[in-house]
Parts: C-alpha cells; structure tokens; sequence
C-alpha cells in the first residue's frame, strides 16, 4: 500500500496537479464536489492561486476536474492507510495482544504517518504562495526540500 501511494504521489507531482487543491481539510475533503456548483467553487478557488495562472493557463473545468482527482485520490489513499492501520493497531493493543515494545513501535510508527500527512500539506503550502504569482520569473513548484522530506518520510513508512 506504501509502494502504491509512493507511485500514485510521483504520477501526481509528474502530471502537476498537486497544487490543484488549495484547501487542507482531513476531514471533510474525503469526499469529492458532487455538483456543478461545488464543483465551480473549487475551480474558482483554484484560481485564486499562481498555479492557474503561469501552469494551467486558461484550464477548462473538465480538465481542472482530471488533476484534482489525481491530488483528491492521492490524498484519499493516505487517509485510507491511516484508517488501514490505525483500526487494526487499536484493536490488538486494546486487547493486550502487543508487548510494550510493539506498543512503542505502533505509535512510532503512527506518529510517522502523521507526520507524513502534515508534510504533505506543508509541501503543497509551498507551493500555493502568492508572491508566486507577483514574480514574472517564478513558476509556482512546491519547495524541493519539502518535497523531499514527504518523500523521505514515505520511504520510512516503507522500510518501517
């Protein structure tokens, strides 16, 4: 699932629709726009930001539609592994079937996945600035070093 996410999050970088959602919601933004006015409210979100402007200039809707999806599922994947592991690690502590060292390493563990996502949005954060836009020689891209620390972070994830 790690390996997944890892590829899912390189074809999203590649096709430059990371930055395609403005918004960090954990919560709320699981679920995709499911009518066209919601749908035209994220469009018109999105073009509020630099991106919309020097990358994806003149955009239509249905193609903004196709890279939020790409960030959207990303997005999503990682909530789903957070469901993924927190329910199970739940389950077995509470039931006493981990030593206290497993304990240890569950919560190491999910204190990393936590922290993945953060740096997720603290990536995309970078990338969403507005003096982007004010500079005719910038092209809005996330951070390369936070880039690289969400990516490093995956790669624990993997290897843990």
């Amino acid at each position: 699932m790690v390996f997944g996410i890892i590829v899912w999050g390189g074809l999203t970088r590649l096709t430059e629709s990371g930055l395609s959602i403005v918004e960090w919601a954990p919560i709320t933004g699981a679920k995709l726009p499911t009518s066209d006015a919601a749908w035209e409210a994220e469009f018109e979100k999105y073009k509020q930001f630099p991106e919309y402007h020097k990358v994806h200039v003149g955009i239509t809707l249905d193609d903004f539609k196709k890279i939020y999806f790409m960030e959207w599922f990303h997005r999503n994947i990682g909530r789903l592994f957070g469901v993924v592991y927190l329910v199970p690690a739940a389950y077995f502590v509470s039931k006493g079937l981990v030593s206290r060292a497993g304990v240890a390493k569950l919560g190491g563990l999910g204190v990393l996945l936590l922290g993945q996502g953060a740096m997720g949005w603290y990536m995309v954060a970078s990338g969403l600035e507005k003096e982007l836009g004010e500079r005719a020689d910038a092209v809005p891209r996330v951070s390369q070093y936070r880039l690289t620390s969400h990516l490093s972070l995956a790669y624990l994830l993997y290897a843990g």
